[in-house]
């Protein structure tokens, strides 16, 4: 197996090597005999013809050695084939099977059962309690609605409309007012200067402006303002009121071609005015300049007009007026310049300045004043009625009635009355007062919040927005006087309110409504509650609930027993009736109750019980009444050993509730009171009575638990499912009854379920689909026997770790009977009667499982490095590029094992001792499981580049393994690693042998890729020319070969000639032989080898080292190595210049 690919290649090459040096030498022509020492052979002429080889295959090279290892392929090839196979004999051969068993297992079962006690000195029939709660039916007594009615909603009204203004004094009357300067240029020069009216065109411009003095005008108003108003701070007006200043100058235009004046005048319109922000005011003043000349393009007159928004800074009115008087003054200047008309001059002297101020369009929108204090009178009174038409026909009078307030109510008090004005106009100061209010109730009402029946309040500020709230609690009411007709009751009182609210403040007239005035609303809102009354009832009278008390006996005497007749028993049974009377308000009273008992009791002698068994309860009702039983007339048949009787007790009658001044709350819940009877009796001995029997039968259902483990279990079992035991495994089981009792001559009777648990799987037929086993047959000498042959166990497939356990139990349901038995009751009394049951479990051996199974091949499959370090150097170098084209790995497997194994194959090749995992091959597979241990499966697979030479039946896996020998490794690890899936479950036989083998192939046929590099490099020793002293003179020595190679590498050849101590003597150009054709045919090449210079230079030459490199290329790659691949060459030397030999 050590036999590697690379040798090949070696032995391959070196033949291909040493076909081209012997063809180097002809023997035909040997120069070792010498030639003529005076020879002179002249000329480049000179060729010595060496001669050609014979047609040499690549066969003929190889040593017996050499094909160890190579063969032949299927496509006339040379190749190298890499074989062996693993194989396990018996794969659970460390399955310790004795570990797969169960011990023998016995388990014990003792159960007591009876036929009965049928010893009636000891029967005791249990005495028991039986309560029953009944109705008295009497009525539900609520008052009802008796919360009085408070209706107050009044409205009283506020006069603010006394204080609107009149609509037909708004609008005030324009004031037209002048003033003004007249002779404006009279006493100026240079009019001065001319007393005459004769002038000429005077062109002139005065020395200096003209002071026009302290001017005035006097604004007037009387405005209307409402009764009782003094201080008014704002008059506001309507929009268009103005006020218009106009500067004029009358005369001009008679008296000059042209006039410019220019006024610097101060108008100070006095502080009534509240302009337009947007008003033309120089602080505060209005002021006529440059800009506002009088000149011949506005005929002398300019005008300013301010957009009055009100009047303020005013008097006091008096007699509802406001008198207005304010002085508009004007002062300033005024320049002039112009020209006079010829002769006009004293004209010009009367030129007026004329200051015109006039207020128009003014309209009083409102008037911002404050109001006088003015009051509201709050008078008046309202209805608070009691009505009930539903009052309970049991109460003669409602004395008191008590009230607190309604849950969840906002409220403060249970009743609270609201003083709070509505629609008031805005004010921005005002001041609301409740100067005094008294609100008084009638006089039976109980508050405890005040003293006595009124409420007051003085001198309170009223919230404008909220208003006031008087907040009274009215906890009570006396009704004593108040008569209850027809279950009608009927009261009326009055509530009556006396105050006065003040009211003043500042305001805008504007916000006073003149269609409606505001109003002042007195109203009530009640949270009244009725907590209860104290009334006085009549007499009540009910019935009571009518019903039956169920007396149940159930006396367990026997199931032998068929039937009872009488049963006198023994002194001391009581039969007692307790009554539970509830805790009422009134005197409770019995009206003829009555306690009927049926004829089944027959009770010792009673002066309360009547001949027909009654008891008769009137007046007081005794807390219990008690008679002692005497017997119990039975006449009945038993069922299944147990006398039941449901007999009744009747109670019937009425009840008196007695007249009497109660809580209405205390009577309000009677009507679900109740009169408790607990009938009760006491245990009855029995002392005589006469007995019927019937057949006897036991039942009794118990189990038994199967306990039983293996702690060891083999580690190659990870989980169970099921298993098939061996022949031979079973159940014995055996029932015995002990001291039972003689019962004549008729057999005892088993009829007998077992139920096992799911776990055993017993053999076809043992056990029905339940896995019941069914047993219906009579005691032999008080036993029964019977074996069951077990098949198999089942589980539930959980993990054992190492363990496997059972823990489960088996029932059996049994009843034992005898027919018509002839038996003395007294002999029931002895011992008891026990059944003992033994399950005996016993030859459980494992013979196959199904489960989960988890199989440890270890070594099993453990397959030593393939070693690769006896192929010659040359293959072995870094340098050293094998590329292979198509090598194939066969892997064959044969498996009988009935698990799916997945497997593992990886090759790792090795490089000086280290892995080269970059090219580490993995190849999964899957070995199919077996049907049985008898069949055996197999499987081919093929893994390659590609498929081709791949047999039929194989599975092709594209595979890379060529890089496995690219370079070559020193060896190449193959490991595989088959795992069993534990995931899943599976069958096992353990008495089969499970075997497993897997045969590989590793093919390397010598068809080359593009980058194969192979380097052989050799040294032929002791090469002698003997040239000896011969002197020499000659000119290069060429070698001149024609090579016919069909081997498709491509040889490139190196010489290098050396002395004994490989001194180079001459080294010629490295040469290369063409690759043959892929076809297998030969290709030429034409070669010339310069060898020295001369062959003087060659007298010491001892060795010739050649060194041969072998590719290949895109042209000749994956073409096969083959046996006849042949070289063949034709030689000659020539010597350039002639030989002189010189002897």
């Amino acid at each position: 197996m050590k036999i590697s690919m690379q040798k090949a290649l070696g032995i391959m090459l070196l033949s291909t090597a040493t076909l081209l040096i012997n063809s180097c030498v002809d023997p035909m022509y040997d120069m070792a005999k010498g030639v003529n020492t005076e020879i002179s052979i002249g000329g480049d002429s000179l060729a010595l013809p060496i001669g050609s080889t014979d047609t040499i295959t690549l066969g003929d090279f190889l040593s017996s050695d050499d094909m160890e290892f190579l063969k032949t392929m299927e496509d006339g090839g040379y190749g190298m084939t890499i074989s062996d196979s693993l194989s396990i004999e018996d794969i659970l051969k460390d399955l310790d099977t004795n570990k797969l068993k169960f011990d023998d297992q016995v388990f014990n079962q003792t159960t007591s059962v009876s036929f009965g006690d049928i010893d009636v000195s000891d029967f005791v029939i249990p005495g028991f309690n039986k309560t029953e709660n009944l109705d008295m039916n009497i009525p539900t007594m609520q008052l009802g609605d008796i919360v009085p009615a408070v209706n107050m909603d009044q409205n009283f009204t506020v006069n603010f409309s006394n204080y609107a203004l009149d609509e037909s004094k708004l609008v005030l009357q324009d004031q037209p007012l002048n003033t003004g300067k007249p002779n404006l240029l009279a006493d100026v020069s240079p009019f001065v200067d001319y007393t005459t009216n004769i002038n000429p065109v005077l062109p002139f411009s005065l020395p200096q402006p003209i002071d026009i003095g302290n001017l005035s005008v006097t604004i007037n108003y009387q405005i209307d303002v409402p009764e009782g108003i003094t201080t008014i701070h704002q008059i506001d007006l309507d929009a268009g009121g103005q006020l218009e200043i106009e500067l004029a100058l009358g005369g001009v235009s008679d008296a000059m071609n042209t006039g410019t004046f220019t006024p610097n005048i101060t108008i100070d319109p006095t502080n009534l005015f509240k302009f337009s922000p947007l008003a033309p005011l120089t602080n505060g003043n209005i002021v006529f300049s440059n800009a506002d000349a009088l000149n011949d393009f506005n005929s002398h007159s300019t005008i300013k007009t301010l957009d009055i928004d009100a009047f303020h800074n005013l008097p006091d009115a008096v007699n509802k007026l406001i008198d207005i008087s304010k002085i508009v003054n004007v002062t300033g200047s005024i320049d002039a310049s112009g020209e006079v008309k010829q002769n006009k001059i004293q004209e010009a002297k009367q030129i007026d300045l004329i200051i015109n101020v006039k207020v128009k369009n003014v309209k009083i929108k409102s008037m911002d004043f404050d109001i006088p204090t003015f009051t509201t009178t709050l008078s008046g009174s309202s209805a608070f009625d009691i009505n009930n038409n539903d009052i309970p026909e049991q109460i003669n009078t409602i004395n008191t009635v008590y009230f607190g307030k309604t849950n969840g109510s906002s409220l403060p008090t249970n009743l609270v009355i609201n003083i709070k004005p509505s629609n008031l106009p805005v004010m921005k100061t005002s001041s609301y007062k409740i100067d005094n209010l008294d609100i008084t109730f009638p006089s039976n009402f109980t508050f405890s919040s005040m003293a006595g029946q009124t409420y007051s309040a003085t001198n309170v500020t009223l919230d404008p927005v909220n208003g006031y709230f008087a907040e009274i609690n009215l906890t009570e009411i006396d009704l004593s006087q108040v008569t209850i007709t027809n279950k009608v009751l009927t009261w009326s009182g009055n509530i009556s309110y006396n105050g006065q609210i003040s009211i003043n403040g500042r305001m805008d007239s504007k916000n006073i409504n003149t269609s409606s005035n505001p109003v002042v609303n007195l109203k009530s809102e009640s949270a009244i509650k009725l907590n209860s009354a104290l009334v006085t009832t009549n007499n009540i009278n009910e019935s009571i609930q009518s019903t039956e008390i169920e007396f149940p006996f159930e006396i367990d005497i026997a199931d032998q027993v068929a039937r009872l007749g009488v049963i006198n028993v023994k002194p001391g049974c009581f039969v007692r009736i307790d009554i539970t009377k509830p805790n009422l308000p009134l005197a409770l009273k019995g009206d003829n109750i009555i306690l009927q008992f049926s004829d089944l009791y027959e009770f010792q002698p009673n002066p309360n019980l009547t001949s027909n068994n009654a008891y008769i309860i009137n007046g007081d009702i005794p807390d219990f009444i008690q008679l002692e039983l005497k017997s119990l007339k039975i006449n009945q048949d038993l069922v299944n050993g147990t006398l039941e009787l449901k007999d009744t007790f009747a109670i019937s009658g009425g009840i008196i509730l007695q007249s009497g001044t109660v809580s209405s709350t205390a009577i309000e819940s009677l009507g679900s009171e109740k009169l408790a009877f607990v009938a009760s009796v006491s245990d009855m001995a029995i002392e005589s009575t006469s007995i019927q029997m019937k057949t006897l039968e036991a039942t009794f259902k118990d189990s038994t638990v199967l306990n039983m483990e293996i702690n060891d279990i083999p580690t190659e079992i990870a989980a169970l499912d099921s298993i098939l035991l061996k022949d031979g495994a079973e159940i014995d089981l055996e029932i015995a009854i002990n001291n039972m009792p003689d019962l004549g001559t008729n057999p005892l009777n088993a009829d007998i379920k077992i139920k096992f648990p799911e776990l055993l799987n017993f053999i076809t037929g043992a056990v029905n689909t339940n896995n019941e086993l069914v047993i219906n047959q009579p005691f032999v000498d008080g036993k029964l026997t019977k074996k069951v042959g077990l098949k198999g166990l089942k589980f539930d497939g959980s993990d054992l770790n190492g363990k496997l356990s059972i823990d489960d139990q088996v029932n059996f349901d049994v009843n034992v009977s005898v027919v018509d038995p002839t038996v003395n009751s007294a002999d029931l009394n002895g011992e008891d009667i026990t059944v003992n049951v033994k399950v005996t479990l016993k030859g459980l051996e494992f013979k196959s499982v199904y489960g989960r199974f988890n199989v440890d091949f270890g070594d099993q499959m453990n397959i030593p490095n393939l070693a690769l370090d006896d192929l010659p150097d040359f293959m072995r170098g870094d340098d050293v590029v094998l590329d292979i084209s198509n090598p194939v790995l066969a892997l064959r497997t044969e498996s009988n094992i009935g698990i799916p194994v997945n497997t593992l194959l990886s090759l790792t090749k090795f490089k000086n001792g280290t892995a080269q995992t970059d090219d580490k091959i993995d190849i999964s597979f899957s070995l199919p499981k077996a049907n049985s241990p008898a069949e055996t499966v197999k499987t081919f697979n093929w893994y390659a580049p590609t498929n081709a030479g791949m047999p039929s039946g194989y599975q092709f896996k594209e595979t890379n393994i060529q890089n496995l020998f690219k370079p070559i490794p020193d060896s190449v690890k193959i490991d595989l690693s088959p795992t069993i899936d534990a995931g899943y479950q599976h069958f096992i036989d353990l008495a089969a042998n499970y075997k497993l083998k897997v045969k590989y192939d590793i093919t390397i046929p010598f068809t080359f890729g593009k980058d194969l590099s192979i380097m052989l490099k050799d040294t032929i020793n002791d090469v002698n020319l003997n040239l000896g002293d011969i002197n020499l003179k000659t000119g290069g020595l060429e070698l001149s070969a024609k090579i016919f190679n069909s081997i498709p590498l491509n040889l490139n050849l190196e010489l290098l000639l050396v002395d004994s101590n490989f001194n180079i003597l001459a080294a010629p150009e490295a040469q290369t032989i063409l690759a043959g054709a892929p076809n297998g045919t030969a290709v030429e090449s034409n070669l010339k080898i310069r060898l020295a210079d001369n062959l003087e230079s060659l007298k010491s030459l001892n060795k010739v080292v050649m060194v041969f490199r072998a590719t290949s290329d895109e042209t000749v790659a994956g073409t096969p190595i083959k046996p006849d691949n042949f070289i063949k060459a034709e030689l000659k030397a020539r010597v350039l210049g002639g030989i002189k030999v010189t002897l």
